[in-house]
């Protein structure tokens, strides 16, 4: 107040003095001095302070004066030095005006706020026990301020840890400055394994997929300060690193924090197995094998590697299959015995012997090799070479005879890569037979040995087996449509298919029916093969994909009969009832084909039918027209004519057990059909010649009666005046065991009866007709099966082929069971004519017509004497038999025909044109003086023009 009173009364003196001034010059003085000039200091927000108080200027003369002031820069509200003028005339002097705020607290450079945190080492903190040497107070202009510690400020005690420190200073306009900050004191730092501290000395266990990311350990553990911080982990030089092996390795860890506090622990770590560590056993491999499988159990590893030694083996010498690792033999051949290999994955690895042995048979397979078949007119060449397998070290070399013979040096064997070529050792082509082909396999004194076999034919027999599938030698032979069919040959593994190949045929979806077709090639049936020369086609068929119907067969526009039996228990199947993975026979029906260059179309697929698959193979071509119906094919029941309504006829499915046979045909005469129960051989059939029963001698069926008895049973002829024997006569019925059965009366039911009937004196044009009449109130069911007509093609393989034979005195035949052939001997007493040998002479008319046939062969066998075969005669027509080595098919001389062997007989009668003509053979001459003969006989078999 007394400052602001002054101010008022220098203002005032001011002005007066201004106004003297004006009235006149002011005495000149000069200025001495500013006294009382001081600087200021003021706290934030001070109020104005009197500038001028105490504040003189001294003149020379001594007297006094009150200077002027500008304090127009000085700002009290904001914290700083500012300058004050104090003015009289031309002279000033100046002053600073400092205005404090609060107080700061620094650490060096840092301003110490209560969020600050001091960081000591315990060793610092020993000697700063306050926890604040580090700190200082600093007024606004930097000037030191004097600190004191709070009451509960606290002091280190020693242990590292973190303290709460509490300080105040004061300037010296009285701004007073608290602060409370944290001080963290740092120790040593801790070494943890999870939360687990780990000291110097421990024993720490890495699993191996652990180890095999980080060999060097170096993240197994980690470091934090005092506070928990985490610190970088380093590995001091000389640490031991992961090999790949289970075992302790000796590593070191160091860290420091961040006030460099140092530390460091050696430990032991242990890689060690554990329930994800894979399994394997030991493996033995024979050099005989191609590969090796060695149990392995990965324990869900996805991945995993094998070692030989410090070398990785290349993925390509192993592959992991569903039944373990398998190995390459190319690459385990090479190994030493005992050979280690290490399985790795990435959790861990096991180890397995290899054992390196050579004691299995040398691996070398004929497979597709076999059954070839080849005309007597072309190169046998086997188009293929023994697959040698495994990794063994053997010779090959090969040897040709006839099949059971011993003829090993009669012919020539030339192998390349084309193939086996066999011919007889000068070059020239095989003959007629069967041949075996064995391969040897040797090395040192081991030798070892397999055989297929082949055969020479003439184009009968060439063509009626026409592809067994045992090799690719007939896929060339088929036609089929190549957009929407293929077929290929197929080696099979035995033990899954049962056999070692077959044709594949697979079909492709979206075609229609004709464009799935399988058929042969057209220029097969001007050759050789001629459907109306057969009963029918079978083969073997193996669905392995889709569901083929089987639509048709068909030659021409005309659609045959076919059936289908599985294979195993023969039973008959219905195609729509054909299963997968099941072997079946299927039989086309080829009996009412009656004219040559016919082609048959076999459609195994409709166009309905997706994509399918299945395998071929043994096509046979049956021309053994004396088997007329087995009773298991469907087919069968189409070769029989039922006159009567009454009557039903199928195929029906037995108990093999219980039966014998797994089908037969089923007859059913109902009851109170006395006239009707007629059961004819398809008359189509018979017409058409195939089935003319003047061909044959005997016709046989067997028969099962289910239940009832029939009332009566006979058989009958429509034409030729043949007057039928009562089948019950001379033996024709006879039971499973052989015996003869009387009557009707005799029979039972139950059981199985063969009836055998004599047919020979039938002429060609007869219709053969059964009767099995029911009783009146009763159903007769009987099975019947294996229906055959026995044709003049004497098998000489029963002693009832005796009786179609006739000779005079001096000569006998039997039959020899042993030799399973007919006995013919001649005392050699009588005269050449007297000591031939003919047929029945009432025959000739009937079954023996000769007009019918271009050659009679036969076989025959000279046990004793030594027949000179002077001739065989049509009444004065005489003729020279021609002999052929039964064995090899060559030609021999009569005069060369030696004792001890079998040699086919070949008689011409082409020449004969009339009815009624009689064959005379005459063995034996007079004449010649040839001594008593003892000859076997067999195989007569009469070739139709």
């Amino acid at each position: 107040m007394m400052k602001s009173k002054r101010i008022v009364a220098l203002c005032a003196f001011s002005i007066a003095c201004l106004a003297f001034a004006a009235c006149g010059k002011i005495s000149e003085k000069e200025v001495e001095a500013f006294e009382g000039v001081e600087d200021f200091h003021l706290a934030l927000n001070a109020e104005t302070p009197d500038y001028l108080e105490g504040v003189t200027i001294k003149f020379d003369d001594g007297s006094v004066g009150v200077p002027t002031v500008d304090a127009s820069k000085v700002k009290l509200g904001e914290v700083g030095k500012y300058e004050i003028k104090y003015l009289y005339e031309s002279f000033e002097r100046t002053a600073e005006v400092y205005v404090y705020g609060t107080p700061v607290f620094k650490a060096g450079e840092a301003v110490v706020t209560d969020a600050y945190t001091l960081e000591y080492t315990v060793a610092q903190a020993e000697a700063d026990k306050s926890l604040f040497g580090m700190v200082k107070a600093y007024d606004s202009f930097g000037a030191p301020l004097q600190i004191s510690a709070g009451e509960d400020s606290e002091n280190f005690t020693g242990d590292a840890g973190e303290f709460s420190v509490k300080l105040s200073a004061v300037d010296r306009v009285g701004n007073r400055a608290s602060v409370s900050y944290g001080a963290k004191v740092y120790g040593s730092p801790v070494f943890k394994a999870g939360p687990t501290a780990v000291q110097n000395g421990a024993t720490l266990t890495c699993g191996y997929k652990e180890a095999k990311e980080n060999a060097s350990f170096s993240g197994l553990v980690k470091a934090f300060d005092t506070f928990g911080e985490e610190l970088e982990v380093t590995l001091k030089g000389g640490s031991e690193a992961f090999d790949g092996s289970y075992g302790q390795f000796d590593v070191t860890y160091q860290t420091k924090d961040l006030l460099n506090n140092e530390a460091e622990i050696v430990v032991k770590v242990k890689v060690t197995e554990d329930e994800l560590t894979p399994t394997a056993e030991n493996i033995s491999f024979d050099l005989a094998d191609e590969n090796a499988v060695c149990n392995v159990e990965l324990k869900g590893a996805e991945d995993f590697e094998l070692y030989v030694g410090e070398e990785r083996v290349l993925s390509s010498k192993y592959e992991l299959t569903s039944d373990g690792v398998e190995l390459d033999g190319n690459w385990l051949k090479d190994l030493a015995d005992g050979t280690v290999v290490r399985l790795e994955t990435e959790h861990g690895y096991c180890e397995f012997t290899v054992s390196i042995k050579e004691e299995k048979p040398f691996n070398f397979t004929l497979s597709g090799m076999n059954n070839y078949m080849f005309r007597m007119a072309e190169d046998a060449v086997i188009n293929k070479l023994p697959a040698v397998k495994g990794h063994q070290d053997f010779a090959l070399s090969y040897k040709v005879c006839r099949e059971n013979g011993s003829d090993v040096n009669s012919y020539r064997i030339d192998v390349s890569e084309q193939g086996i070529a066999v011919t007889q050792a000068d070059g020239s082509k095989l003959t007629r037979g069967r041949y075996a082909l064995t391969v040897s396999a040797a090395k040192g004194e081991r030798k070892e040995e397999k055989t297929v076999v082949f055969s020479v034919l003439d184009d009968k027999e060439y063509y009626k087996v026409f592809a067994s599938g045992d090799n690719e030698q007939a896929g060339d032979k088929f036609l089929y449509h190549r957009g929407a069919c293929s077929l290929l040959f197929e080696e099979l593994d035995a033990t899954t298919y049962g056999v070692s190949g077959a044709y594949k045929y697979k079909v492709a979806a979206g075609f229609n029916t004709w464009d799935k077709r399988l058929q042969f090639l057209p220029e097969l049936y001007t050759g050789g093969l001629q459907l109306k020369n057969y009963n029918k086609l079978t083969f073997d068929l193996f669905v392995t994909e889709g569901n083929p119907s089987f639509p048709f067969c068909i030659v021409n526009e005309q659609y045959l009969p076919f059936g289908i039996n599985e294979k195993a228990t023969g039973s008959a199947v219905d195609k729509a009832a054909v299963e997968a993975n099941v072997w079946y026979t299927v039989t086309v029906d080829l009996s009412g084909v009656n004219k040559a260059d016919k082609e048959l179309v076999l459609c195994l697929a409709d166009e309905t039918d997706a994509a399918c698959a299945m395998l071929l193979r043994n096509f046979v071509f049956d021309d053994n027209l004396c088997s007329y119906a087995s009773g298991g094919t469907i087919t069968d029941a189409s070769r029989f004519s039922k006159t009567d309504a009454n009557v039903d006829l199928g195929v029906v499915n037995l108990d093999k057990n219980v039966y014998g046979s797994p089908a037969a045909l089923r007859y059913l005469s109902k009851a109170g059909d006395t006239d009707g129960a007629k059961l004819e051989f398809n008359t189509s059939l018979i017409g058409q010649g195939k089935y003319n029963l003047g061909n044959y001698l005997t016709y046989s069926f067997e028969m099962y009666i289910v239940k009832n008895i029939p009332q009566q049973m006979s058989f009958g002829f429509d034409k030729g005046g043949f007057n039928m024997p009562s089948m019950f006569a001379d033996g024709g019925v006879k039971d499973a065991d052989g015996r003869a059965v009387g009557a009707v009366s005799e029979l039972t039911a139950e059981k199985w009866y063969k009836i055998t009937l004599d047919i020979s004196g039938v002429t060609d044009s007869a219709f053969l007709s059964m009767y099995f009449v029911a009783n009146g109130s009763e159903n007769v069911e009987l099975y019947l099966r294996n229906f055959s007509f026995k044709g003049i093609d004497l098998r000489g393989d029963s002693a009832e082929d005796v009786k179609y034979f006739q000779y005079d005195g001096g000569s006998a035949m039997t039959y020899d069971a042993e030799a399973n052939a007919l006995r013919f001997t001649n005392t050699g007493e009588a005269s050449t004519w007297d000591s031939r040998l003919q047929f029945l002479s009432d025959l000739y008319k009937t079954s023996f017509n000769m007009n019918k046939f271009s050659t009679v062969t036969f076989d025959i066998f000279v046990e004793s004497g030594r027949p000179s075969f002077p001739f065989y005669l049509f009444a004065d027509q005489y003729r020279q038999m021609a002999f052929t080595d039964s064995a090899t098919g060559e030609a021999v001389e009569k005069t060369n025909v030696t004792n001890g062997k079998w040699y086919t007989v070949s008689l011409e009668v082409g020449f004969v044109s009339e009815d009624g003509k009689e064959l005379f053979i005459c063995f034996n001459d007079k004449d010649k003086n040839d001594p008593a003969l003892s000859v076997l006989l067999k195989n007569f078999t009469f070739i139709k023009k």
